[in-house]
């Protein structure tokens, strides 16, 4: 439950937080998997703040009988065309077997295809704490579109 309580606080103060306003806040992806959101075909994303190598994020997906909520951090290695990128985040993960917090690793590449239409590939790695059998690597390759706004 305190857990669920903070998360609630978090997304509910991330106006309060300022922003650089050439930078959109918010981000829609559809596709295989997501870097922000992890195991979600449809995912929403908050930046709370921003600059131009940096972000942090809240954001949840849905995977039809999962969901997903996250707070993380996105950095951008540089600023080319392709712009390759890290993500580390802690996920709470809630579906039909259970629920678990699970650190998150992503390593990919994005794409601006159109204005503010981008498209992402790379690999998402979830570890899994099992409380009997220790860790679990859980890795999926990933590609989706997402949009800025």
């Amino acid at each position: 439950m305190v857990k669920k309580t903070i998360i609630i606080l978090i997304i509910f103060s991330a106006n309060l937080f300022g922003q650089d306003t050439h930078h959109p806040d918010r981000y829609v992806s559809v596709g295989f998997l997501d870097h922000k959101t992890g195991t979600s075909l449809v995912g929403f994303a908050k930046t709370i703040w921003q600059n131009d190598k940096h972000d942090i994020f809240i954001g949840g997906g849905t995977l039809i009988a999962a969901f997903t909520a996250s707070i993380g951090w996105k950095y951008y290695f540089n600023d080319s065309s392709f712009r390759p990128y890290s993500v580390l985040a802690i996920h709470g993960v809630s579906n039909m077997g259970g629920s678990f917090s699970a650190p998150f690793v992503s390593l990919g590449v994005e794409k601006n295809i159109w204005k503010r239409l981008f498209i992402n590939g790379g690999l998402n790695s979830t570890i899994r704490p099992h409380p009997d059998n220790g860790l679990d690597f859980v890795n999926f390759p990933t590609i989706h579109l997402n949009y800025r706004y």
